[in-house]
């Protein structure tokens, strides 16, 4: 739940009022005289949601008779009595709209839970909503290492959450809309009938989804795909970012080809698996993260379920060889660009958020850790046996290079 920013506390005299401002003095909505006791129950709501983020109605109430009772030391037998109170004042402030969230939420029945790379995703509501790809993700146990920033919890409702929030426009395309409030990031879909919007906590853990009308595969596929928009928001919160590339498996690494569309990612990656039987990780789209490994920051790719239309995707994760950038050309050759070039390529290719500043700074951050440790490469090429050819003989080159070069330190 979050204070909604149509009402402001104020007092007048001796008296506290929750009274309406903004859109709420234009929808009419009613001044609320609340005593002392209240209001301060009201501003440390506030600083628990401001702290906290939108957080489950249960969750509040808890921190709320926990801090009731120890900062008045009221004896351990009054509890349910402070419970009712408080749960009574909770009601109040919601039916008049002054609370606003997830009413409701806590009641949808728990689904399943997918992980992928180390964010486990626990989906709530409508099991129709869940595509085939993710259930490929599903685990029925998980160890203690998925705490809680560790998760991305999913609620799937039938119903719309009407609100007036105040909200700042942050992209506004044919296919997605971005809005940011004071608690959360609202995401629409204007080519989705099926889809009204979603509701993205601030931290990354917690995602809404307003549905409505039967669920079918066309609502589905939409469902599928802002789920991989809101987690890939979490993902980047623990330095893990998707771009967008073709993969194969060659000499226990990945490599990804990347490029705009038409570039002939797909055929590439066709070539290298027809002349070298190396194995399709993933058609379109990989996640890469560096992780500790051996006293040094080892770039890994993670096995994700979106892969555009190739179908080809893994659960399995590999250590990251290469990326190699494509261009059409008549002739093959590789290059190796300048240091901004490569990380400005690799920047390009992200479809991780930047809705932000916030968010360029950890893509920037990212893609030049990347950059210091993986070649980057630029392969001008036809679309010929030849061009994977020549793309293998660098790679050999390469991992030659630097096979020997790791024997030299010992």
């Amino acid at each position: 739940m979050y204070p909604s920013s149509d009402y402001t506390l104020q007092k007048l005299q001796d008296s506290y009022y929750l009274l309406p401002l903004g859109q709420g003095i234009a929808t009419f909505h009613r001044q609320l005289k609340i005593n002392e006791s209240s209001a301060d129950l009201y501003v440390l709501i506030c600083q628990i949601c401001n702290s906290l983020g939108d957080i489950s109605r249960d969750e509040l109430l808890e921190i709320l008779i926990t801090h009731t009772m120890k900062l008045h030391e009221v004896p351990d037998e009054e509890h349910d009595s402070v419970a009712e109170d408080i749960d009574e004042f909770l009601t109040y402030l919601t039916g008049y709209g002054v609370l606003i969230g997830s009413a409701g939420n806590d009641a949808l029945p728990f689904i399943s839970q997918a992980l992928i790379s180390n964010i486990l995703l626990k989906f709530y509501g409508n099991s129709d909503c869940i595509s085939n790809e993710l259930k490929d993700f599903y685990v029925e146990e998980v160890t203690e290492h998925y705490a809680k920033d560790h998760t991305l919890s999913v609620y799937f409702h039938t119903d719309m959450l009407q609100n007036n929030e105040k909200k700042i426009l942050l992209i506004h395309t044919s296919e997605l809309i971005i809005y940011r409030s004071e608690y959360y990031y609202i995401l629409e879909y204007p080519g989705s009938t099926g889809i009204r919007n979603i509701h993205l906590s601030l931290d990354g853990l917690r995602a809404d989804f307003y549905i409505t009308g039967e669920v079918d595969d066309k609502l589905r596929y939409d469902i599928f795909h802002a789920i991989r928009l809101v987690l890939s928001y979490q993902l980047q919160n623990h330095n893990q970012f998707l771009i967008h590339s073709a993969s194969i498996l060659y000499q226990g690494r990945v490599w990804l080809f990347s490029g705009p569309s038409g570039t002939g990612k797909s055929t590439h990656t066709a070539l290298w698996n027809k002349l070298y039987d190396t194995p399709v990780i993933n058609g379109d789209l990989n996640l890469i993260t560096l992780c500790e490994m051996q006293q040094m920051d080892q770039p890994m790719t993670y096995g994700i379920p979106w892969c555009g239309t190739s179908e080809i995707y893994s659960k399995e994760k590999y250590p990251l060889g290469g990326i190699i950038f494509l261009h059409q050309d008549d002739h093959n050759v590789c290059e190796s660009k300048k240091e901004d070039e490569k990380q400005l390529s690799v920047l390009q290719r992200l479809i991780s958020p930047f809705w932000t500043v916030d968010q360029m700074e950890k893509n920037l951050a990212f893609t030049d850790a990347l950059i210091k440790r993986i070649p980057i490469w630029h392969l001008r090429c036809t679309k010929d046996d030849d061009a994977a050819i020549c793309m293998k003989e660098v790679i050999d080159n390469y991992l030659k290079k630097n096979n020997e070069s790791i024997q030299m330190e010992y």
